[in-house]
């Protein structure tokens, strides 16, 4: 057999390899970037078929419509952030507001995962539900001042920050927010 027959049947769907747990998470990690960019309306399975290499047909082999494509990349992005604070809660001494330490600082950083997770929770109301959802569930097991009026006004004062970050150039103005916000947390830490 030719080395260019050998080169043909890897590229042949037919003839490849199957690894379905790889496509997998290509098509979620395109699908974040793609979220990330542009929110829910910029996700397609066309597009993702495209830039992962593979057919629409096999996108919905794993994902049977958008919804549940969309679900799985919230999925993720939430439980990535659970993970940070499962993280630091295992190193804390004090865990007076680490969850919302946690979140103030994953949505200052801007992460992927973060940007992709708020902008489909602001396009769409049943990802913003399931974002709600496991946010009081993750509440539920947290120090009981994350639950705290203060804790919730610290972090949507950390959306507010990050919605600016991404809807213009960030200016001295949301810098000194983020210092702001960065010096309360650590003021209540102490309390």
């Amino acid at each position: 057999m030719s080395v260019v027959s050998k080169e043909s049947e890897k590229l042949n769907p037919h003839k490849r390899p199957k690894e379905p747990g790889k496509v997998r998470k290509l098509i979620l990690r395109a699908a974040e970037k793609l979220a990330s960019a542009g929110g829910e309306d910029s996700v397609s399975f066309a597009k993702i078929a495209k830039m992962v290499g593979i057919s629409t047909g096999a996108v919905i082999h794993h994902f049977p419509n958008k919804n549940a494509l969309l679900e799985a990349v919230v999925e993720i992005a939430i439980d990535s952030i659970e993970k940070a604070y499962e993280e630091k809660l295992k190193q804390a001494t004090n865990k007076k507001y680490l969850f919302t330490k946690v979140y103030v600082e994953t949505a200052l950083r801007g992460s992927d995962e973060f940007t992709t997770l708020l902008k489909l929770s602001l396009t769409s109301v049943d990802l913003s539900a399931r974002w709600q959802e496991r946010i009081t569930e993750i509440l539920s097991r947290a120090d009981p001042t994350d639950c705290s009026e203060k804790a919730e006004l610290l972090r949507f004062c950390a959306d507010g920050i990050w919605l600016t970050k991404i809807s213009s150039q960030s200016t001295k103005h949301t810098q000194r927010a983020e210092a702001l916000l960065m010096g309360k947390l650590d003021q209540l830490k102490l309390k």
